[in-house]
């Protein structure tokens, strides 16, 4: 089976503009975040947190929701494997009541993305 390359005019796989996104999406949240950790207060320059998902990534619906999405730190995001329920804890206080219950209910939602919103979300989240 023969490759073809993709020249600079043609559509750009969904994998490529997902991890594009990503990368915007997270220095985005890093940066809002003001070098704290959202569950343990940790105060570490934006470049050394993590953009933390309360509901996995993997769940479409909620991947680049704002509410959803905070900076953490490593031991947090990744030994605390998020630190979900002081994750739920900050969103209800910062969101009010009944915020974690509802990005649950949310990300029940199935969604997939098209060329077109991942590209809109990645102008969205435009690097400065």
């Amino acid at each position: 089976m023969k490759r073809t390359k993709l020249n600079k005019n043609s559509k750009r796989p969904i994998a490529k503009l997902k991890k594009e996104a990503d990368r915007r999406f997270s220095i985005f949240i890093r940066k809002r975040g003001g070098g704290i950790c959202f569950t343990c207060g940790l105060r570490r320059e934006w470049k050394l947190l993590q953009c933390g998902h309360f509901v996995s990534r993997s769940h479409s619906i909620t991947r680049y929701d704002e509410i959803n999405c905070q900076s953490q730190c490593f031991a947090c995001n990744v030994w605390k494997r998020g630190n979900i329920a002081e994750f739920a804890v900050r969103l209800d206080e910062k969101y009010g009541e009944g915020t974690a219950k509802s990005l649950v209910l949310k990300s029940r939602q199935t969604h997939q993305f098209t060329e077109k919103e991942l590209e809109e979300i990645i102008n969205k989240y435009k690097l400065n």
